[in-house]
C-alpha cells in the first residue's frame, strides 16, 4: 500500500460515524454535555438518513474495478461519509466560528471518497446537502426550550421501538444503528445525574476502553452481540466513566447542562 492510498484511507475515516461518536465523547468529558449529545445524535441521524436515501434511490456506485477500498453497499447516492463529515463540521461551526476550518476538512473527506473510486460527484453533493440540512435542524432544536418532564414518559418507549426497528430492518450495520441509538437515549436520560469534569488521564482511559469495545465490535460477527457491544460503547463514556472518576474526585468542577 503506497503512502497516498494510506493517507486517503485515513482521511476517509474522518467521515466514519464511529470517529465522530468518539469525538463527541471527548467533548462530553471536557464539560460540554449538551453539545456532545447533540453531536452524537446528529452524526447517527446523518448516517441513518443517508443509508435510507441510498436504498430508496438505489443509484449505483462506480464499477467495482475502480474501488480501492471495500464498501458495505452497492449503492452510492448519497455518500454516507460525506453526510456525516459535513454534519459534524457544520454543526460545530455553528456552535463556534473557530471550528469553521472543519468545513474544509469535510470537503477533503468527500474528495477522498471520489479518489478511492467508490462514489460519483453527485453522491458527494447529496451527502453534503443531507449533512448540512441535519446540522441546521439540530442547531434549531437545541436552541428551543423543551420541558424534559413532558418528554420523559414518551422518550424511552418510542426511542427503544425505533432502535429495535433499526436493528431488525437496517440494511447495513444494524448493530451500530440500533445499539448506538438505544445507548444515546439512555445517556440523554441519565446524563443529568453527572456533574463531573474529567482530567486528561481519565479521558485517555476512556478512549482506551472505547478502543477495546471497538475491537470487540470488529471481530465478532454475531449481530446480536454487535448491537450489545455498541450500546455499551455509546453509553459507557456518558454514564459509567464520569460516575467512576468525575464523581469520585474531590476536585470536581460543577458544570451546567
Amino acid at each position: 500500500m503506497n503512502y497516498l492510498l494510506a493517507s486517503l484511507i485515513m482521511l476517509t475515516e474522518l467521515g466514519n460515524v464511529v470517529s465522530w461518536l468518539i469525538a463527541s465523547q471527548v467533548i462530553y468529558w471536557a464539560g460540554r454535555r449538551r453539545e456532545a449529545l447533540c453531536l452524537a445524535m446528529g452524526v447517527l441521524a446523518s448516517y441513518i438518513a443517508s443509508t435510507i436515501v441510498k436504498y430508496v434511490t438505489a443509484l449505483p456506485r462506480p464499477p467495482p474495478t475502480n474501488w480501492l477500498v471495500q464498501v458495505d453497499s452497492p449503492y452510492g447516492f448519497p455518500s454516507g461519509h460525506t453526510a456525516v463529515a459535513f454534519f459534524a463540521a457544520a454543526y460545530l461551526s455553528m456552535k463556534n466560528r473557530k471550528a469553521a476550518p472543519l468545513l474544509a476538512l469535510a470537503a477533503f473527506v468527500a474528495y477522498s471518497r471520489l479518489a478511492l473510486g467508490v462514489h460519483y460527484i453527485r453522491d458527494l453533493i447529496g451527502g453534503a446537502f443531507i449533512g448540512v440540512l441535519i446540522a441546521f435542524t439540530f442547531n434549531c432544536i437545541e436552541k428551543r426550550s423543551v420541558d424534559e418532564k413532558l418528554l420523559d414518559p414518551l422518550l424511552f418507549p418510542l426511542s427503544f421501538i425505533a432502535a429495535g426497528l433499526l436493528y431488525l430492518s437496517f440494511p447495513t450495520r444494524p448493530g451500530l444503528a440500533g445499539g448506538s441509538l438505544a445507548g444515546l437515549v439512555i445517556s440523554w436520560r441519565f446524563s443529568r445525574l453527572v456533574r463531573g469534569r474529567l482530567g486528561l488521564p481519565h479521558m485517555a482511559l476512556g478512549v482506551l476502553m472505547a478502543c477495546l469495545l471497538l475491537c470487540a465490535y470488529s471481530t465478532i460477527e454475531l449481530k446480536e452481540v454487535r448491537a450489545l457491544v455498541f450500546l455499551t460503547f455509546t453509553t459507557y463514556p456518558y454514564i459509567v466513566h464520569p460516575s467512576l472518576f468525575g464523581g469520585a474526585s474531590s476536585s470536581t468542577t460543577t458544570i451546567q447542562a
